[in-house]
């Protein structure tokens, strides 16, 4: 929906009230044209010694390139680093070496390890608009600088992404991509509780430590024909 939305107010040019905005040089009057870093921080991944990387929970979780699309992580290192690469709950994330992944963190709290870098809007009114913003140049980048080597994104790349800022008259608007943002992040949040709980359940049944034959246990109608007919079919195997 946010997509959505981003495409028909600032692609299409369709925002609310365009039918009485000027267009001056390609850019309606009043709205502004920034560099990336004139309007978000960037902070880029630490370079963490790669042999201590481990996978026993020894010491804090490390967010690699491969772990930004689902906000799960299995990697651990025992440095200790400064705090201002630590991740956390809705920050947005870019892996910088073959696809360019981009997405909110959901996970738990995280080192960033370089080669992935954080995007924070100094504004937080457009959190949700910048993430937004970025993914069509990002994607771009991706696409011509994919080739029969690896692709690398750089400094110089997101450096040079124009944002385009919208006026303060379109800033009530503007909340719809934070509010947005916070819905997924909620629903995240209780996805991630949801299968945590599965997989406890899951272990403790398999092994035994839960028993569920006598849980009343009513099943849909949809599954019960499914249920009758393979029960028929192992009778006349």
């Amino acid at each position: 929906m946010a997509e959505e939305i981003y495409r028909e107010w600032f692609v299409r040019m369709r925002f609310p009230g365009h039918e009485k905005a000027k267009v001056v040089k390609g850019v309606p009057e009043g709205w502004n044209v920034r560099k990336l870093p004139m309007v978000a921080d960037v902070t880029y991944g630490f370079p963490f010694q790669g042999n201590r990387f481990n996978a026993t929970c020894t010491g804090k979780p490390i967010i690699r390139i491969r772990n930004i699309p689902d906000s799960s992580t299995q990697d651990y290192t025992d440095e200790v680093v400064s705090d201002k690469y630590i991740v956390k709950i809705g920050d947005l994330l870019i892996g910088m070496d073959g696809e360019f992944h981009i997405n909110h963190w959901c996970g738990e709290q995280a080192y960033l390890v370089q080669r992935v870098c954080r995007i924070k809007a100094r504004n937080p009114l457009f959190e949700g608009y910048l993430a937004k913003a970025i993914n069509l140049p990002v994607k771009h980048y991706e696409s011509i600088l994919m080739g029969a080597t690896v692709g690398h994104l750089g400094a110089m790349h997101l450096n040079s992404i124009n944002i385009l800022m919208p006026p303060e008259e379109l800033h009530d608007h503007i909340r719809i991509f934070n509010e947005l943002l916070n819905q997924k992040l909620s629903l995240s949040s209780t996805i991630r509780t949801l299968q945590k709980t599965r997989d406890l359940l899951l272990t403790r049944i398999i092994s035994g430590k839960l028993s569920i034959e006598n849980l009343d246990i009513q099943f849909p109608a949809s599954m019960q024909g499914e249920m009758e007919k393979t029960e028929r079919d192992a009778a006349y195997a």
